[in-house]
């Protein structure tokens, strides 16, 4: 479990204070064991308590330097900079011109038609990063536009914002500024910025809780570039809002930006389906943020999954991202676990049924065991005719009225036995029951001596039957043991008497006797908690037991078994990784820490259960989710009235006025009628007499 540590470490403990800090370690629990290390003349000490809880009292409470020494205690696994590996880490990006300009350069643009349109600056002036900066048609390069009198400190985004606001429906294709020669960066001028750094950042985070990594830069490159690390994100917050496009002593005015990345994780099959799906809103986003939504795919991975980091700097363009990629990586959900009717979606018996679907609709469908949903991939079409698919065969199973009932094993009219025989015919998983057309679900609590089924009608009758037949063959009373075996007692499950023909085993935990082949069918039947089925006994069966009478890999089966049976009961303390047929757990918590899933590699928040939000903490990322949810309801509100643009997705609403539109965020002109893009007003006008929503 993440954060769920027993081992600590003291690092570089002072000349003397080896025993006293060992001494302080106890105070806080049972430590099972421990040692010293002395490297490169530094002492270290590791320490293992018997209970995490222990662990991370101690290292909680060295923060306050109790003892008045320097020595702090950190859990094994933790990095350097006092950042743990498990905690929320919020990192910030700072760039600053490091080859200044020279006050000249020039400004490219996409279009012809945009070159024509900034054409209109020329001889004219304009104030960039608080100069007035001069524009005329530039000598050198066709179509691009000469700039003089820039600041020193101008960067290409200043530029660019600048010329794109004055001018909405221009794109800026490259902005070259002149600037002075190349040179090195010496190790000196490194440390010095990183101190300027350090003394900058005190004013908004607590020292200790941040770390400063400078990038060394080529001779030739234009910026310079850190790297920060926050463990509080209102901290880092504060110092993006507090020090951006601020100057900072040695280094100069500096931009920051926060780093927002995650991961995803699907199947190769999934991925194959959803790909173009994934890479179309990314580009969508990107022009609606006007931001690059940095997409990075592995699928040369040895688990046969697809791994896709995406990144951004902008937080809204972030939330969104993460947000699609999630519902497209989902897909359309069946959640089984809200009706009877739906569970049989979740039975082996269903699969072949499933399997035909996918292929007949050109899907992705598959049973997420753990979690208890089916979840259906490809395009919309597609998962719309699955589902229709999927509602059809369970209208049938409802038609032919299948449904749960049970079966009593044991009491009147019932021979012991009976359970026994069931398995000696039907195997060990009563197989042949299973294979009954109309059957969905078969299952015996051995304790409770009832038989559990989800089937139709016909089935019922052909089970009963079936159990009918078995009963009449077995004898309704044995003969009564001789004398010498009167001690000896009835096998808590099968309820025949046990003798010395029989293979018997006697439980470890409290010494009931078993025929041996009834207590390992109870234990393949995986019934949690594990008990001794004698009546008025609740003995849990313990490790030497399962030693005893199960092999390596049904012992492996039935922990599997047993940890599912436990993430159900406690789903509020531990949760699945989502990633699909995935079987690691992690707790819960409400720090919201990262877990790294060390089957899949997949990073999870463990407060919010959503993939890991590097850079934003769990309230920013659902306070912008709930936002767009309150969008949507005011959008239902008036659907008439209020529409999103075509071309950029932005709400727009109409309150008065014809039908010519002009979207505030991307300044199209469009049809209010069928939102059809135009490039002037003028063809909006023109296009009204045939509109087909007229």
């Amino acid at each position: 479990m993440p954060h769920m540590y027993r081992t600590v470490t003291v690092r570089e403990i002072q000349d003397g204070n080896a025993l006293v800090v060992l001494d302080y370690l106890k105070s806080f629990g049972n430590i099972v064991k421990h040692n010293f290390n002395e490297q490169n003349g530094k002492m270290r000490l590791f320490v293992t308590f018997k209970r995490s809880e222990d662990a991370a009292m101690a290292v909680k409470d060295s923060t306050s330097n109790p003892m008045g020494i320097d020595e702090k205690v950190q859990p094994s696994q933790s990095m350097s900079d006092n950042v743990h590996a498990q905690v929320p880490q919020f990192k910030v990006k700072a760039k600053w011109s490091r080859r200044l300009g020279k006050g000249t350069g020039s400004i490219e643009f996409s279009t012809v038609e945009d070159s024509r349109s900034a054409s209109s600056l020329s001889f004219q002036s304009l104030m960039i990063k608080s100069s007035l900066v001069a524009f005329r048609v530039d000598k050198h390069r066709e179509g691009a536009l000469f700039m003089r009198g820039l600041h020193p400190e101008t960067s290409v985004e200043d530029v660019k914002s600048v010329i794109e606001g004055r001018l909405p429906n221009v794109k800026v294709k490259n902005v070259f500024i002149h600037r002075i020669a190349e040179f090195h960066t010496s190790n000196e001028t490194l440390e010095s910025q990183k101190l300027s750094f350090q003394e900058r950042l005190h004013t908004f985070a607590t020292e200790g809780q941040f770390s400063i990594h400078l990038r060394r830069p080529s001779p030739k490159d234009f910026e310079g570039h850190a790297y920060l690390t926050f463990r509080d994100a209102g901290e880092a917050q504060a110092v993006v809002r507090g020090l951006n496009g601020e100057r900072i002593f040695e280094i100069g005015i500096v931009t920051l930006e926060p780093i927002l990345s995650t991961f995803l994780l699907c199947s190769k099959n999934v991925f194959t389906i959803i790909e173009d799906e994934l890479r179309a809103v990314a580009k969508e986003l990107d022009m609606t943020f006007d931001k690059t939504l940095v997409m990075e795919v592995n699928n040369q991975r040895e688990d046969q999954r697809v791994s896709i980091k995406i990144q951004s700097d902008c937080t809204e363009h972030f939330i969104h991202a993460t947000t699609l990629f999630n519902e497209i990586l989902n897909g359309d959900r069946i959640d089984c676990k809200t009706s009877k009717t739906l569970e049989m979606l979740m039975t082996n018996q269903v699969k072949e049924v499933l399997q035909t679907i996918e292929k007949d609709t050109g899907t992705v469908i598959n049973q997420d065991w753990r979690n208890r949903v089916v979840r259906i991939h490809g395009s919309e079409a597609s998962r719309e005719s699955a589902k229709r698919a999927i509602n059809k065969f369970l209208g049938d199973s409802i038609a032919r009225n299948i449904h749960l009932w049970e079966i009593q094993l044991r009491g009147p009219g019932k021979p012991r036995g009976l359970i026994k025989a069931l398995f000696k015919r039907f195997g060990f998983d009563l197989k042949g029951l299973h294979d009954i057309p109309g059957v969905q679900k078969i299952h015996a609590e051995f304790r409770n001596h009832v038989l559990k089924v989800q089937s139709s009608d016909e089935a019922r009758e052909t089970i009963n039957r079936y159990v009918e037949e078995i009963s009449k063959h077995l004898p309704k009373e044995l003969s009564l043991l001789p004398s010498e075996y009167q001690t000896q007692v009835a096998c808590g499950i099968c309820l025949c008497d046990v003798d010395d023909a029989t293979d018997l085993y006697r439980l470890a935990c409290c010494g009931h006797i078993y025929d041996k082949s009834c207590i390992i069918q109870q234990l393949k039947s995986a019934e949690f908690p594990l008990k001794c089925a004698t009546e008025d006994c609740e003995e849990l069966l313990v490790l030497r037991d399962l030693q005893n009478l199960l092999s390596e890999e049904e012992r492996k089966k039935l922990a599997i078994s047993a940890l599912d049976d436990y993430v159900k009961k406690n789903r509020e303390i531990v949760k699945y990784c989502p990633t699909a047929d995935c079987g690691m757990v992690y707790r819960v918590s409400k720090e919201g820490r990262r877990f790294t899933c060390c089957a899949c590699q997949a990073e999870i928040c463990t407060s919010c259960q959503m993939q890991w939000h590097d850079g934003i903490t769990c309230a920013m990322f659902k306070s912008e989710k709930e936002v767009k949810g309150r969008l949507e309801e005011w959008m239902m509100q008036d659907p008439s009235n209020r529409k999103n643009c075509r071309k950029c997705n932005t709400p727009i609403e109409k309150n008065e006025g014809c039908n010519h539109m002009t979207c505030s965020a991307c300044k199209s002109h469009m049809c209010w009628l069928c939102l059809e893009v135009f490039p002037t007003e003028q063809q909006v006008y023109a296009h009204q007499d045939y509109c087909p929503n007229r």
